[in-house]
């Protein structure tokens, strides 16, 4: 039972850490991103096993993160309250050209952020050919053109 415990902890604070971390953290990933992730892994199993290194407190700790998984998504599609909470909403970081510097500061987007996404999408390099940009709830930016 303590494994399942531990687990649970562990996955609500990675879940609260990705949160305040910002969409744009996993949006997309660098190597440096996949690196941070294997460690973070590695430093998570003994968390949640503390020093339980049978094949059934391995299974069990498995069996319980995908329950979590599982059910949080569940309870996001039940939820919009609780779906917004865990997965933010979408903003609107580019509006008739011009950059909301506000929001963008508040999302950790930078100009080059919104630019790539628009070349990438449109081949797009100025802000006035782009009519507005939206950062996604997965950390992607959508770009409409003009």
């Amino acid at each position: 039972m303590e494994i399942v415990l531990r687990a649970f902890v562990l996955y609500a604070f990675l879940l609260a850490l990705f949160r305040v971390a910002g969409k744009r953290t996993m949006a997309d990933t660098s190597v440096f991103d996949l690196v941070l992730l294997f460690m973070i892994g590695e430093m998570a199993e003994p968390a949640i096993l503390s020093g339980d290194t049978s094949l059934t407190g391995g299974l069990m700790a498995i069996v319980t993160l995908v329950a979590l998984d599982v059910s949080l998504s569940v309870a996001k599609q039940r939820s919009p309250r609780f779906d917004r909470l865990v997965d933010g909403e979408p903003v609107v970081v580019v509006r008739d050209g011009r950059p909301e510097r506000a929001a963008m500061d508040e999302e950790r987007v930078d100009e080059e952020d919104v630019f790539a996404a628009a070349r990438q999408l449109h081949g797009i390099a100025r802000w006035e050919d782009i009519a507005g940009a939206v950062l996604e709830r997965n950390g992607h930016i959508s770009v409409l053109p003009r």
